[in-house]
């Protein structure tokens, strides 16, 4: 499995089944991979987990991190490894430094990304910018991003 470094999400993450809990000590964020399968949060204990996922199979993946404050919120879409547009929508700053984060990381990445994402970062005061998520461009919101301006970023998600 690929991975994103430390010093860009700036937390431990996890990837674990249901089955494998009792190995996490809480308290955490998890979310499913499989998307929706229940909505994302910071769980306090394994049974409040456990409570919520009763009805899913102990083998489904989690993604489970440090819990972190989210102050501001920058998504972007990306097409070939280019930022089409970004945008604040939660909180407002400075794009110009959320932008140079960006382009920073997809020069020095070194893991396979698809033609085209969405990608959410964060601000947090303490730590500054991290990576937040990876998204689907075919099923992501545009968040005050250009329609205009990610089209192209659709339309290429739509050719699979």
């Amino acid at each position: 499995m690929q991975s994103v470094s430390y010093a860009h999400v700036k937390r431990k993450l996890q990837i674990k089944t249901i089955a494998e809990l009792s190995e996490v000590q809480f308290i955490k964020f998890v979310k499913s991979v499989t998307p929706k399968l229940f909505q994302a949060q910071v769980f306090d204990t394994k049974d409040d987990l456990l409570n919520l996922t009763h009805d899913i199979s102990a083998g489904e993946k989690l993604i489970i991190s440090e819990p972190i404050v989210i102050e501001k919120e920058v998504r972007s879409f990306i097409l070939n490894n280019e930022i089409q547009d970004l945008a604040f929508y939660e909180g407002d700053g400075n794009l110009k430094e959320a932008k140079m984060f960006i382009e920073t990381f997809l020069k020095e990445k070194n893991i396979v990304l698809p033609k085209t994402y969405v990608w959410d970062i964060s601000y947090n005061q303490e730590v500054g910018l991290l990576i937040i998520e990876f998204n689907s461009t075919w099923g992501a919101g545009l968040n005050s991003c250009h329609a205009e301006k990610v089209i192209d970023c659709i339309r290429a998600a739509s050719e699979n």
